[in-house]
């Protein structure tokens, strides 16, 4: 068995199909001190969300978002996905050609 890196980032349970033909997987990052005191806080997010083919594993891109670190999201499986920002919900679409 060999060790994992506590730097590099692993798919979190947040997750989920965004449709048939697109999953949404959470990637989490370990907090990494170093990198923050060298680089400052806006260097570091603990999630990232990426959406993906899930018969390949193909990534489409990452979902960037106006507000800072999305951590939980709910892919509704109609080709959207709700994420949350302190007492407000979020629904989210990817637009036609993006994928």
């Amino acid at each position: 068995m060999t060790a994992r890196s506590t730097t590099a980032p692993w798919i979190s349970y947040g997750g989920g199909y965004v449709d048939a033909d697109t999953a949404l997987v959470t990637l989490h990052n370990s907090y990494d001190e170093a990198r923050v005191f060298v680089f400052g806080r806006d260097a570091w997010e603990e999630h990232s969300h990426w959406l993906a083919d899930p018969a390949t594993g193909d990534l489409h891109g990452r979902i960037e978002y106006p507000m800072r670190d999305v951590g939980f999201v709910w892919p509704l499986g109609d080709g959207t996905w709700l994420t949350t920002e302190w007492d407000t919900l979020h629904r989210w679409s990817v637009q036609e050609g993006e994928r």
